[in-house]
């Protein structure tokens, strides 16, 4: 079984280049593997700059136990889109 590994960018702070770091890190690891991009961002920020749906069921459905879509960028980059359903209730927040 190949090595997994999980990286996590995340900060209160808006303006600090979360998502550019964010979209760059996951070009350059998809090169050499297979990379999903997580947004957890309910403006969609990271999808909306992969150039995807952000209307498809992603990350808020998956962390509410429906079924997310995972939309194929590249042959080896997938995003669980973050949008609006982030705002959800059942997702527990600080």
């Amino acid at each position: 079984m190949p090595k997994q590994l999980v990286i996590t960018l995340a900060t209160r702070k808006g303006g600090v280049g979360k998502t550019t770091l964010s979209l760059a890190l996951a070009s350059v690891l998809a090169e050499k593997r297979r990379t999903l991009f997580f947004d957890l961002d309910q403006d969609g920020d990271g999808t909306f700059g992969l150039g995807a749906d952000v209307n498809q069921p992603g990350a808020g459905a998956f962390l509410c136990g429906e079924d997310p879509v995972f939309q194929k960028i590249t042959d080896r980059l997938d995003l669980l889109a973050g949008n609006q359903e982030l705002d959800d209730p059942r997702i527990m927040r600080p």
